[in-house]
């Protein structure tokens, strides 16, 4: 996918473990961190193609909330359906919700 980070991650973690390129030149083409392709390779090189795609999909990283799931989430908040529910049906974490209201993006009925 397009917007894939997992699937860019593991891509450039793969050609550079494979010695189609260096970490170095991962960082200077796409403008990365070091820090980030290094971890990526270690990640890689440990546990494969399974440490980028655990088997919720997620593996183990901070979700994101995307524009139209914001949307989605503040209209059923807006209904008064509770986080818990809302985060089982968006299968995300009630954590991720919450921390979305606590920055303000999405508003907390009153």
């Amino acid at each position: 996918p397009k917007d894939s980070l997992d699937h860019f991650r593991f891509f450039t973690a793969k050609l550079v473990t494979m010695g189609r390129c260096r970490q170095s030149d991962i960082v200077r083409s796409f403008g990365v961190s070091v820090d980030s392709v290094a971890r990526s390779v270690k990640l890689y090189k440990e546990k494969g193609e399974s440490g980028f795609f655990g088997p919720d999909g997620r593996s183990g990283k901070a979700h994101k909330m995307l524009p139209d799931r914001k949307a989605r989430v503040q209209k059923l908040i807006n209904n008064g359906i509770s986080v818990y529910r809302i985060a089982k049906k968006e299968k995300v974490s009630e954590g991720t919700i919450r921390y979305w209201i606590k920055k303000g993006e999405i508003k907390k009925k009153q």
